[in-house]
């Protein structure tokens, strides 16, 4: 086998980051309070020597590992590739995806909205705290991959649009493929 008859992988294997979407840390508040607190006193233990010279360092890891948690995704404009990944001590890991088998840009909202009443309820509010999140869809709408997640409309819509745009995906709304198995079922209940 000559080297002109191997066949040049570079645009498989090597991806470069066109735009890197942040979204979110993995644990939600209280974890990442207590995980504050655990890392001050892993601090402390260091500090006071003695066992804590041993225990403070694992201490301070749990701790830092649950503050440093952060999941987003990568897009490679180039290769048409995305990862999905989570960066925990600043270091990202994650496995490079096609995106040939999803064709489709979705919107999602996620969440609903929070009434908040005064203390004599008189008055109250409705608190929109629901996210919209930008997903990589199949066909059938039954496998995911999600893009971004956004803190209003406006926002998503103009991801999917520049997505769309560069990767050369439609954007559509969210609708699964109903399996025969499912339409059975739902035929019972009627």
């Amino acid at each position: 086998m000559t080297n002109d008859e191997l066949l040049d992988n570079d645009p498989i294997s090597k991806h470069t980051v066109d735009i890197s979407y942040n979204n979110g840390h993995t644990f939600g508040v209280s974890p990442r309070v207590f995980a504050g607190i655990f890392t001050l006193f892993g601090l402390l233990m260091i500090l006071s020597g003695g066992a804590g010279f041993f225990v403070g360092p694992l201490v301070l890891l749990i701790g830092l590992f649950v503050l440093t948690s952060i999941v987003g995704t990568d897009i490679c404009y180039r290769t048409k590739y995305v990862r999905e990944y989570h960066k925990r001590f600043f270091i990202k890991t994650g496995k490079w995806k096609s995106t040939q088998t999803y064709p489709d840009l979705c919107i999602l909202k996620l969440g609903k909205s929070k009434r908040q009443s005064d203390m004599s309820s008189a008055v109250s509010t409705d608190i929109d705290i629901s996210k919209n999140e930008v997903y990589l869809m199949t066909a059938n709408h039954r496998k995911r991959i999600l893009i971004r997640t956004c803190d209003n409309l406006a926002q998503a819509k103009e991801t999917a649009e520049l997505l769309a745009e560069k990767l050369g995906k439609s954007i559509q709304p969210f609708r699964p493929a109903i399996t025969q198995k499912t339409q059975e079922r739902l035929r019972f209940r009627k």
